[in-house]
């Protein structure tokens, strides 16, 4: 609750969910959500507007718990973004990144990274050094079995 009251003093626009159809539900009043935007709910859960519509918006819940019709929901300004960095391997996490076993130390504190943004091109990406893929073909014998399978030997 308290989280939803602060997007509320920082945002200051909230919707009503009008129809819940479990995992969607369709809220009037957002006029100003984003596709992708995470929305909090005045119960406290989590979703993504999955659709915008130009009277209402329908948003993706990430709470099992059910939402009732007529709460309130607010914007983030903030898109799907789950945490990066040596801590995170080997967790079981949520969409959102939080830990799904309560064992788990909490990850949240490191740095996020957007889930769906926009790709590199080929120019702007870091270049590295790879092997010439002839010289891997020299290398390597490859002995056709049939037609749907190959088998691949080192060079003795």
């Amino acid at each position: 609750m308290e989280q939803f009251n602060a997007y509320i003093n920082e945002i200051g626009e909230y919707g009503i969910v009008e129809q819940v159809r479990t995992p969607l539900a369709v809220i009037s009043g957002l006029m100003g959500a984003h596709l992708n935007e995470i929305v909090v709910f005045e119960s406290g859960e989590r979703g993504q507007v999955f659709m915008v519509q130009k009277d209402a918006v329908t948003v993706l819940i990430f709470s099992k718990e059910s939402v009732i019709v007529g709460t309130r929901v607010t914007r983030t300004n903030q898109f799907l973004s789950v945490p990066v960095g040596n801590e995170v391997l080997s967790k079981m996490i949520d969409p959102l990144g939080g830990a799904l076993v309560s064992s788990q130390p909490e990850i949240m504190h490191l740095p996020k990274r957007e889930i769906d943004t926009k790709v590199v091109g080929m120019v702007g990406r870091e270049t590295r050094r790879h092997r010439n893929p002839a010289d891997v073909l020299r290398s390597q014998r490859v002995h056709c079995n049939s037609r749907y399978q190959r088998t691949v030997h080192p060079t003795r």
